[in-house]
């Protein structure tokens, strides 16, 4: 069994014993909503202090939750009540749930052949897509942030099926970084739908592609393509980027290869 199909049995499993606990442990919805309303302070806090320990660690470690975790038993012990009320037994059954349930939502793909299509999305919290050594990239990527920051790394990515690789940007005050191989030449695509996005980085062309799938500028891309393969002096073949910006507010950037 894979380690994605493990994810998402936990994660299913998360979710059904997180609604038992929040419904009969004991409790109830209802109640468990009056508690959170009743403390919308407190919830609101505590969710602003989750996204921002979760946008400031560094990628995979476990400071957040940990940290987290400590100030809920300081709390407590300060308090010195550790007997769980009815509400609290409600609240931390929807809480189980939910975070089961972004498990579901984040567990890993499969190990079989990669999708033509990828996409990742970002809400508040901030994402990175990093591929691995020689790891197969998709022909198109779509790529959403709103409020967040998410990083796209293909440095080490290898070259898609065909080309060129399209990545589309959707922006809502969020930052996207793109980062591609040396010897992938990068160029614009479709930004007439874009507002008051700031575009960073280097474009290997003053041209614009608004339909790269068409015989005139697939044609040109490849020419385009021969000549960054010359100009980087490898044998690795490259492939063409380009990407289209929509969406209002925050920023692309595509870093300095």
């Amino acid at each position: 069994m894979t380690n994605g199909r493990i994810g998402g049995l936990l994660g299913v499993a998360g979710i059904w014993a997180g609604l038992v606990l929040a419904l009969v442990g004991p409790g109830s919805f209802s109640t468990a909503g009056r508690a959170v309303l009743d403390h919308a302070g407190y919830a609101v806090l505590g969710c602003a202090a989750v996204v921002l320990l979760y946008n400031l660690a560094p990628k995979g470690t476990l400071t957040g939750p940990l940290l987290l975790g400590a100030v809920g038993v300081v709390l407590i012990a300060l308090t010195g009540d550790w007997r769980i009320s009815q509400d609290g037994w409600s609240v931390a059954g929807l809480a189980i749930a939910l975070a089961a349930t972004s498990v579901v939502l984040r567990r890993p793909a499969g190990s079989g052949p990669p999708a033509p299509t990828r996409r990742t999305s970002g809400l508040l919290l901030n994402r990175h897509l990093i591929y691995d050594l020689d790891a197969e990239a998709p022909e198109r990527l779509d790529v959403t942030a709103l409020l967040c920051r998410v990083v796209i790394d293909l440095r080490s990515a290898g070259t898609p099926r065909t080309g060129p690789l399209e990545v589309v940007v959707s922006s809502a005050a969020g930052h996207v970084d793109l980062a591609f191989p040396s010897h992938w030449p990068v160029v614009a695509g479709r930004t007439a739908a874009s507002r008051k996005i700031r575009l960073d980085g280097f474009l290997d062309t003053a041209e614009d592609f608004d339909d790269p799938r068409s015989h005139e500028q697939a044609q040109r891309l490849s020419e385009i393509e021969a000549e960054w393969q010359a100009r980087a002096r490898t044998a690795d073949r490259g492939i063409a980027v380009v990407v289209h910006v929509a969406g209002i507010g925050g920023s692309v950037r595509v870093r300095d290869r």
